[in-house]
């Protein structure tokens, strides 16, 4: 089995973000939560109320789901706890045999919109992005969850194949949304949370997308095989239960619901 530290290494080679914890705790009593891009500024906050709180530390790696699940499943890759997106990312860890307890429940959602230049008027469905000039972001559907639903949602507007030579595809829907800022595409399917957290004036959002029979949700949960999983689950339930934490994420744009018990 690879050893942490290499692991880490092999990470930042790929591009995976290590946040790493400060103070005076050992790497090996802080937990490594992995977790999805679009989670990283309301868990770096809810972080902060967790140490507050209770004189504990967490680390994270963010980055796309499925990138993450596979680098935990295939590679060892040291992750205590994760909170990620989509049901796939939970099937592959489960699979792996590497969740704390079978079954990866969504306890946190997010919508799915089309962003545009603030110039651009909304459109009325995504069949309207084709007569639209200019490239369209979005997360690689092969890495992030957010790339999954966004090419659903073209191919069920029977849109896809008529725009797939202007998509850019990125490693995570933080990317995508970076992308459109940046003016490399004039477009961008992301999540609401991820355009509301953006300081870009110059954007807004063209078309807020149905989430159908299958909802946008996160699950959390520790990793069985993971040093400080108990850690890990600990952070978890302070996230989903504790009202300041819960009010972090509804401040962004999620909706939390009531998880059943606790890790």
């Amino acid at each position: 089995m690879l050893n942490r530290r290499l692991v880490q290494l092999i990470l930042a080679f790929l591009g995976v973000g290590l946040i790493a914890s400060c103070g005076g705790n050992s790497n090996d009593d802080v937990p490594l939560i992995f977790a999805a891009a679009s989670l990283s500024d309301v868990l770096t906050e809810s972080a902060e109320v967790y140490e507050r709180e209770t004189g504990k530390q967490v680390s994270f790696s963010f980055g796309g789901s499925l990138a993450l699940a596979n680098q935990i499943a295939k590679l060892d890759a040291p992750a205590d706890g994760v909170v990620l997106a989509g049901w796939e990312a939970g099937e592959i860890l489960d699979d792996a045999g590497k969740l704390y307890r079978r079954g990866y429940e969504h306890q946190i959602f997010n919508k799915l919109v089309v962003i545009g230049p603030r110039d651009q008027n909304a459109i009325g469905s995504l069949t309207d992005l084709v007569n639209l000039p200019g490239r369209i972001a979005m997360g690689d559907p092969d890495l992030a969850p957010a790339g999954v639903f966004a090419a659903e949602a073209l191919l069920e507007a029977e849109v896809f194949d008529l725009v797939s030579d202007r998509l850019v595809t990125t490693l995570d829907v933080r990317a995508a949304l970076a992308a459109v800022e940046s003016g490399n595409a004039q477009f961008g399917l992301v999540y609401l949370t991820d355009y509301l957290s953006s300081q870009s004036k110059s954007l807004h959002v063209l078309l807020e997308l149905e989430s159908g029979d299958t909802p946008i949700g996160y699950g959390a949960t520790g990793i069985r095989t993971g040093k400080s999983d108990g850690r890990a689950n600990e952070f978890i339930n302070f996230i989903l239960f504790m009202l300041e934490t819960r009010n972090i994420f509804e401040a962004a744009g999620f909706e939390l619901i009531a998880a059943k018990e606790k890790l």
